[in-house]
């Protein structure tokens, strides 16, 4: 289930292995039909992961992740920092493989569904884009 309440607000959607994706996420409850009294909201954590699609066996890892926790009445608006692994991998979108990378952001609500927020990242080689030559989701 998403939550039209939740936004995140990326600095930069593309990142260079061994860097950082930074950004703000704010959680407005105002703009949710959850009651604060019977279904309080806890904590959203963020998850920085990639997976891969296409031929052979596929893979999915989660990289970083972090936990802020709301105030009474499940507001929030904190910047966040997740560090990308130095050994990558890179983005890719092939013909006989993909290598997908996105940030999730899942709002822990008790007694309920925890609600989602999917946002699409790419990650690229050290050195930038003059070093990027392999096909990639976002073109």
């Amino acid at each position: 289930m998403t939550d039209p309440s939740l936004n995140i607000a990326m600095q930069n959607g593309i990142a260079e292995v061994g860097g950082r994706f930074e950004g703000r996420i704010i959680r407005s409850p105002e703009l949710d039909d959850l009651a604060p009294q019977t279904q309080p909201v806890r904590a959203v954590q963020l998850l920085l992961r990639f997976w891969t699609e296409g031929r052979g066996r596929e893979d999915s890892r989660d990289t970083a992740w972090v936990e802020f926790p709301v105030d009474q009445y499940g507001r929030l608006d904190v910047g966040f920092a997740l560090a990308v692994p130095p050994a990558g991998p890179i983005s890719y979108d092939g013909r006989l493989i993909r290598v997908l990378w996105e940030i999730q952001a899942t709002v822990d609500v008790k007694y309920q569904l925890d609600r989602k927020l999917y946002v699409p990242v790419l990650v690229i080689p050290r050195g930038g884009w003059g070093h990027y030559h392999a096909p990639h989701p976002l073109r």
